[in-house]
């Protein structure tokens, strides 16, 4: 399983467990360089962004207040992650960590609005 591979489905089962659906998953065409996933919460009018790059070796995580019209590049961004992808020894283990630091930030974010309280 790849760096993202395993942080995708850490993020996926916390936004889940928060009502979010995974409505955009976006990957390059051999699933290594580029990759977009969006959850959007659609009582709460808020969708978080997750994306990949290799080429830059950073993991960007993004929020919309919004469920529509969701341009990538519009996004606010929240945290941008570095991954060293030389941590090939140590993989599952390295890519863990990272996704906790992403689904902490995005249980900050929860914390933080007013419509929603963070169940967990």
């Amino acid at each position: 399983m790849t760096y993202q591979e395993i942080v995708r489905e850490k993020v996926n089962s916390f936004l889940t467990s928060q009502n979010y659906e995974l409505v955009k998953e976006q990957w390059d065409k051999d699933g290594l360089q580029t990759m977009l996933c969006q959850w959007s919460n659609f009582e709460t009018s808020e969708t978080f962004q997750l994306n990949w790059d290799i080429r830059e070796r950073w993991f960007d995580l993004g929020y919309f207040d919004r469920v529509d019209d969701l341009d990538y590049r519009q996004a606010q961004d929240l945290l941008i992650l570095p991954m060293n992808a030389l941590r090939f020894f140590r993989r599952r283990a390295y890519a863990n960590r990272k996704a906790d630091k992403l689904i902490e930030k995005i249980k900050e974010k929860l914390s933080t609005t007013t419509h929603i309280a963070y169940g967990g």
